[in-house]
C-alpha cells in the first residue's frame, strides 16, 4: 500500500494551506478601505445633487481625490474593476473625458461582461467624437473566452483546474480507475486553451494606451523629428504600444488606421497599469 508521504499532492495541499494562512493573517493588518469608499460615494452623490457648478466641482474633486489615494495604495490591477469605474465616473462629471475613458478601459479589463461599463465607454467616446469599429479575428473566435473572462478570472480558473487535476492524479496513484484517467485527460484538454490564453496575455498581447492630450505623431523619439501626419492624434484615441524609448519618455505606437510613429509619454497613458 502507498504511504501518504509518497503522495506529491499531500505536499501541494500543505503548501497551498500555508500560503492561504499567510495571506489571511496579513489581512488583519490591512486598513479597511470601506469608510473611505463610503465617503467618496457620499461626495459623488452630493456632487450630483449640487445646484451650482462650484459646488459640483468641489464635491466631485473630493470624491476623486479619495479614490485616487485608494488606487495608489491598493493598486487594484487584479480587483473587480469597480474602483476604476468610479474614477471614470468622477472624471466624466468633471468633463475630463480622455482620462474618464482611460479608467473605463481599465475597468473593462476587469469587468469585460459588464454592460454598464460598455455603455459608459460608448457615451464617453461620443463626447470625444470617436467612432470605433472592431472586427473579430480568428484568435477571438477560437479563444472566445479570452475577451469574455478577465485576466484574474482566467488565472483563477486555470489554477482551479490544475488543482483538480493534481487531486485526481493523486487519487489515480491510489486507485487506478479508468474514469479517473479519463477525467484527468478531459480536464487537461480544457486547461490547455486557458494556458495559451494566459501566455498570450503575458507574452504576446500588445500593450494598449489612450491619448490623453492631443499630440503630433513623430517619426522617431524626439520633438525635432518630422511629423508622420499633418493632423495630431486627438484625445481619447486608443493606440497599440510597440516599444518604449528613452527610459519611458517616448512610446512607439500604432493607431487603429495602421499608422506607426512616436508619441511623448506625457500625452499618453497605458491602460494596463501593471505594465512597466
Amino acid at each position: 500500500m502507498k504511504r501518504p508521504l509518497q503522495d506529491p499532492f499531500i505536499f501541494i495541499c500543505i503548501g497551498a494551506a500555508l500560503l492561504f494562512s499567510v495571506y489571511a493573517i496579513s489581512q488583519f493588518w490591512e486598513e479597511d478601505p470601506k469608510p473611505l469608499l463610503k465617503q467618496a460615494q457620499e461626495s459623488y452623490k452630493n456632487g450630483e445633487l449640487s445646484k451650482t457648478t462650484p459646488e459640483r466641482t468641489k464635491d466631485f474633486n473630493h470624491s476623486l481625490e479619495i479614490l485616487l489615494d485608494l488606487e495608489k495604495k491598493y493598486a487594484p490591477v487584479f480587483g473587480n474593476g469597480k474602483l476604476y469605474f468610479n474614477l471614470g465616473n468622477n472624471l466624466f462629471q468633471l468633463e475630463e473625458y480622455p482620462y474618464a475613458l482611460l479608467y473605463y478601459y481599465r475597468s473593462e479589463l476587469l469587468r469585460p461582461r459588464d454592460e454598464k461599463v460598455q455603455e459608459h465607454i460608448a457615451i464617453t467616446q461620443k463626447q470625444l467624437g470617436i467612432s470605433v469599429s472592431e472586427s473579430e479575428t480568428p484568435f477571438d473566435w477560437l479563444f472566445f473566452f479570452h475577451n469574455r473572462l478577465s485576466l484574474p478570472e482566467r488565472i483563477q480558473l486555470f489554477f482551479a483546474l490544475a488543482l483538480l487535476i493534481f487531486g485526481l492524479a493523486s487519487c489515480y496513484l491510489w486507485y487506478s480507475r479508468r474514469w479517473i484517467y479519463m477525467a484527468i485527460f478531459a480536464l487537461t484538454i480544457i486547461s490547455i486553451p486557458l494556458l495559451l490564453s494566459l501566455a498570450y496575455s503575458y507574452a504576446l498581447s500588445p500593450l494598449e494606451a489612450v491619448v490623453v492630450k492631443s499630440s503630433q505623431l513623430y517619426r522617431d523619439a524626439g520633438l525635432y523629428y518630422a511629423k508622420v501626419t499633418p493632423e495630431p492624434l486627438m484625445p481619447g484615441q486608443k493606440v497599440k504600444v510597440l516599444d518604449v524609448k528613452l527610459a519611458g519618455k517616448w512610446f512607439k505606437v500604432k493607431t487603429n488606421e495602421g499608422t506607426t510613429g512616436f508619441l511623448p509619454e506625457n500625452s499618453t497613458r497605458l491602460i494596463e497599469t501593471s505594465s512597466p
